[in-house]
């Protein structure tokens, strides 16, 4: 037989009472992925391992930038550029350093 209207109010309580577990369950979900200190105390070998490669990348670029700035100091390289504009021509291409 058809659904009298106190049916109806119960389901409806019910789909939202298991709605808002469903949403509570979801926030804590995304606060504790979210959360650097709980994830770094739950892996703490893949926490000091992208810690020690973030380290490395960051040295890895200051030495580039530090590099790349003697190379442009070098007096070769002005005496070139002084060259190039006098003769009006193209620059030379620049090859890597051999190590």
């Amino acid at each position: 037989m058809g659904k009298t209207a106190a049916d109806v109010e119960r389901e409806i309580a019910a789909i939202r009472r298991e709605t808002s577990w469903i949403v509570e369950e979801l926030e804590y979900r995304v606060r504790r992925a979210m959360d650097l200190r709980a994830q770094a105390a739950a892996h703490p070998f893949l926490a000091g391992g992208t810690a020690l490669a973030l380290a490395g990348g960051l040295v890895f670029l200051v030495d580039r930038l530090i590099e790349r700035r003697r190379e442009a100091a070098a007096p070769a390289v002005h005496l070139s550029r002084r060259v190039t504009e006098r003769i009006g021509g193209r620059q030379p291409q620049r090859h890597p350093p051999l190590r």
